[in-house]
């Protein structure tokens, strides 16, 4: 259609009207090429990699508890040693130069709002003991760790664990929240969590799947080792407990890996694949699709 207009054009006023059109053409041209291959290279472009943990304990302090006390509580007077070991060795020790770790002293006269209860994230404004006592609260000390380069380890996880568990005991404190998995815990909770277990990186300790009342699923935590958290599409009914399964055995098998597992998940003598696209803060829908032979 383009080449029929040029033409016409050239007849009817001219060979100076005629180049303009043709180098219109070629500009146009360019500009959709350069557009295809942007949009192919943008496509292909990986996600960024980000892992965050970050945990609020709940405080009437209203200084920052010193490197040197929270140290000392965590390797010279841990009281979570079994057998002679140290929960926090060397290698979790380092977390605490580590440049990706950020401790800071929210105090309530500068920063209200995160006080407030009708503010308070949905899984813990229903909390009635952790809200009865929110009046109390002075500060909020906050442990986070980002890291945009993939993690070796889980490392991390077992220093601030233990360190949200010692801020709590040096200041004082009644309550530490998770924020990436949005649950609360008691300082006597945490203090079970640890007794019970040496290693505290599990995925049970560290993520939640909810079922929504759509018969859609989230996942929170797994963001906490560098793996996107998921939202899903409806099931229907009857196939709930099948996608919860499913959803378990891939937090679980990317838990372990480190990274999101991209083999088929055996279930109820089925194979299925998971099928995952990004969306908006850093989270994925996913989809699942089961595997059929073609006769």
């Amino acid at each position: 259609m383009v080449l029929l207009v040029a033409r016409h054009t050239r007849n009817s006023c001219g060979g100076e009207v005629d180049e303009r059109s043709r180098a219109l053409i070629y500009l146009i041209v360019v500009i959709l090429i350069a557009i295809a291959v942007g949009s192919y290279f943008l496509s292909k472009r990986p996600t960024p990699y980000l892992a965050h943990a970050e945990y609020w304990v709940y405080s009437k302090a209203l200084e920052m508890p010193t490197t040197d006390k929270l140290m000392v509580r965590l390797v010279g007077d841990n009281p979570y040693i079994q057998q002679g070991q140290n929960p926090v060795g060397g290698a979790e020790g380092l977390v605490l130069s580590d440049v990706r770790l950020k401790i800071a002293l929210l105090l309530r006269k500068k920063n209200p709002n995160l006080f407030e209860g009708r503010l308070l994230p949905e899984t813990i404004a229903d909390h009635q003991e952790f809200t009865n006592d929110i009046g109390t609260f002075h500060s909020i000390v906050k442990l986070q760790y980002v890291s945009t380069t993939k993690l070796k380890d889980k490392r991390h996880l077992q220093f601030l664990m233990h360190a949200a568990d010692a801020v709590a005991e040096i200041t004082d404190a009644k309550w530490i929240f998770d924020k990436i998995t949005g649950s609360i815990r008691s300082k006597p909770e945490m203090e079970e969590i640890l007794k019970k277990n040496f290693n505290v990186t599990k995925l049970e300790i560290h993520t939640r799947l909810d079922t929504n009342e759509d018969n859609t699923f989230s996942s929170f935590g797994l963001s906490k080792i560098g793996i996107a958290d998921f939202d899903t599409h409806p099931v229907s009914g009857d196939q709930v407990q099948l996608v919860e399964e499913i959803l378990r055995k891939y937090m679980a098998l990317s838990w372990e890996r480190g990274e999101a597992f991209p083999d088929p998940i055996k279930a109820y003598e089925d194979e299925f694949f998971i099928i995952q696209k990004s969306v908006r803060g850093g989270r994925t829908l996913m989809r699942i699709v089961r595997k059929q032979m073609i006769p």
